[in-house]
């Protein structure tokens, strides 16, 4: 049982000496898996939306509903866009990023 005892007690200091050294050689190995997207911004100002950071992607408008009521293509890396909206509270989703807007 002793024997026992040290087998195990020697089998976790032995992994925990090596956890170290994996997690080392493992974060000072290249990932190429994904490459960052840079940041897309928005900034809304009474009817006026901005956009930074999201040429050729798409702009959709969506009401409390889940209708989208308005989509747009941006075309430059810094693009104003007007929306033609009644006031209210509305979700705008461009690329994978979404927010909560209120005209």
């Amino acid at each position: 049982m002793k024997v026992v005892h040290q087998l195990i007690i020697a089998g976790i200091a032995l992994m925990a000496c090596a956890l170290p050294a994996q997690a080392e050689a493992f974060e000072s190995s290249p990932i190429a898996v994904e490459a960052q997207q840079p940041e897309i911004k928005i900034y809304v100002k009474g009817q006026t939306v901005r956009i930074v950071g999201a040429a050729k992607k798409s702009l959709q408008v969506f009401n409390l509903t889940g209708t989208q009521v308005a989509s747009h293509t941006i075309e430059a890396d810094d693009q104003s866009i007007t929306l033609d909206l009644p006031k209210g509270i509305y979700a705008l989703k461009v690329g994978n990023v979404a927010r909560k807007i209120t005209l």
